[in-house]
Protein backbone atom coordinates (compact mmCIF):
# COMPACT_ATOMS: atom_id res chain seq x y z
CA UNK A 1 0.00 0.00 0.00
CA UNK A 2 1.16 3.60 -1.06
CA UNK A 3 1.51 6.78 1.36
CA UNK A 4 1.54 10.29 0.70
CA UNK A 5 2.44 12.11 3.45
CA UNK A 6 1.65 15.86 2.65
CA UNK A 7 4.07 18.50 5.00
CA UNK A 8 4.45 22.60 5.03
CA UNK A 9 7.97 23.35 4.62
CA UNK A 10 7.16 26.91 4.59
CA UNK A 11 3.16 27.33 5.54
CA UNK A 12 1.53 28.15 2.14
CA UNK A 13 4.04 28.29 -0.09
CA UNK A 14 6.16 25.36 -0.16
CA UNK A 15 4.68 21.82 0.51
CA UNK A 16 6.57 18.59 0.63
CA UNK A 17 4.99 15.42 -0.51
CA UNK A 18 6.79 12.24 0.55
CA UNK A 19 5.97 9.17 -0.69
CA UNK A 20 6.69 5.67 0.60
CA UNK A 21 5.26 1.86 0.06
CA UNK A 22 4.33 0.52 -2.85
CA UNK A 23 1.58 2.72 -5.24
CA UNK A 24 -0.96 0.34 -7.45
CA UNK A 25 -4.05 0.87 -9.06
CA UNK A 26 -6.13 0.29 -5.21
CA UNK A 27 -3.73 3.53 -4.19
CA UNK A 28 -4.83 5.43 -7.54
CA UNK A 29 -7.61 7.19 -5.51
CA UNK A 30 -6.57 8.32 -2.00
CA UNK A 31 -3.37 9.85 -4.14
CA UNK A 32 -5.02 11.71 -5.86
CA UNK A 33 -7.13 12.95 -3.13
CA UNK A 34 -3.63 13.89 -1.09
CA UNK A 35 -2.27 15.83 -4.19
CA UNK A 36 -5.51 17.52 -4.50
CA UNK A 37 -5.37 18.30 -0.78
CA UNK A 38 -2.03 19.55 -1.17
CA UNK A 39 -3.10 22.13 -3.83
CA UNK A 40 -4.61 24.00 -1.79
CA UNK A 41 -2.17 24.39 0.79
CA UNK A 42 0.81 25.91 -1.67
CA UNK A 43 1.44 28.94 -3.72
CA UNK A 44 5.01 28.71 -5.20
CA UNK A 45 6.54 24.74 -4.64
CA UNK A 46 5.98 21.30 -4.04
CA UNK A 47 8.90 19.11 -3.88
CA UNK A 48 8.81 15.39 -3.81
CA UNK A 49 10.39 12.99 -2.08
CA UNK A 50 10.79 8.82 -2.67
CA UNK A 51 13.07 7.75 0.12
CA UNK A 52 10.56 5.06 0.93
CA UNK A 53 9.22 4.37 -2.09
CA UNK A 54 9.05 0.29 -3.25
CA UNK A 55 7.18 0.32 -6.08
CA UNK A 56 4.77 2.42 -8.48
CA UNK A 57 2.29 1.19 -11.30
CA UNK A 58 1.21 3.39 -14.36
CA UNK A 59 -1.54 5.08 -12.78
CA UNK A 60 1.24 6.62 -9.83
CA UNK A 61 3.06 8.16 -12.38
CA UNK A 62 -0.25 9.01 -14.77
CA UNK A 63 -1.22 11.09 -11.01
CA UNK A 64 2.22 12.88 -10.64
CA UNK A 65 2.64 13.98 -14.20
CA UNK A 66 -0.83 15.34 -13.97
CA UNK A 67 0.31 17.42 -10.95
CA UNK A 68 3.15 18.77 -12.32
CA UNK A 69 1.15 19.95 -15.29
CA UNK A 70 -1.66 21.27 -13.33
CA UNK A 71 0.84 23.15 -10.91
CA UNK A 72 3.13 24.38 -13.89
CA UNK A 73 -0.10 26.04 -15.74
CA UNK A 74 -0.78 27.83 -12.34
CA UNK A 75 2.87 29.51 -12.32
CA UNK A 76 3.77 26.95 -9.70
CA UNK A 77 6.30 24.41 -9.69
CA UNK A 78 7.24 20.30 -8.32
CA UNK A 79 10.55 19.90 -7.59
CA UNK A 80 12.53 16.54 -7.87
CA UNK A 81 15.41 15.59 -5.83
CA UNK A 82 18.38 15.75 -8.07
CA UNK A 83 19.20 12.33 -7.68
CA UNK A 84 15.89 9.94 -8.39
CA UNK A 85 16.08 6.34 -6.40
CA UNK A 86 16.46 3.14 -8.89
CA UNK A 87 13.19 1.85 -8.00
CA UNK A 88 11.42 5.08 -8.96
CA UNK A 89 13.49 4.98 -12.21
CA UNK A 90 12.78 1.23 -12.87
CA UNK A 91 9.70 1.25 -12.40
CA UNK A 92 9.16 4.18 -15.03
CA UNK A 93 11.65 2.70 -17.07
CA UNK A 94 9.57 -0.42 -17.16
CA UNK A 95 6.32 1.92 -18.73
CA UNK A 96 8.15 3.98 -21.04
CA UNK A 97 9.50 7.04 -19.13
CA UNK A 98 13.02 8.24 -19.35
CA UNK A 99 14.98 10.73 -16.67
CA UNK A 100 14.22 13.54 -19.67
CA UNK A 101 10.88 12.98 -18.92
CA UNK A 102 11.30 13.98 -15.44
CA UNK A 103 13.33 16.86 -16.77
CA UNK A 104 11.11 18.01 -19.13
CA UNK A 105 8.12 18.27 -16.44
CA UNK A 106 9.87 18.98 -13.06
CA UNK A 107 12.20 21.20 -11.38
CA UNK A 108 15.22 19.17 -10.25
CA UNK A 109 16.65 20.54 -7.00
CA UNK A 110 20.11 20.47 -5.78
CA UNK A 111 20.81 19.03 -2.64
Amino acid sequence: MGVCEVTEIEPGVVVGLSFSGTFGIEDAEALKQSLEAAIGRCSLEYRLSFHGLEGADVLFFQVLFALAKQVRNEGRCVALPQTLPPVLLQEAARIGIDRKDFESSFVCEVL
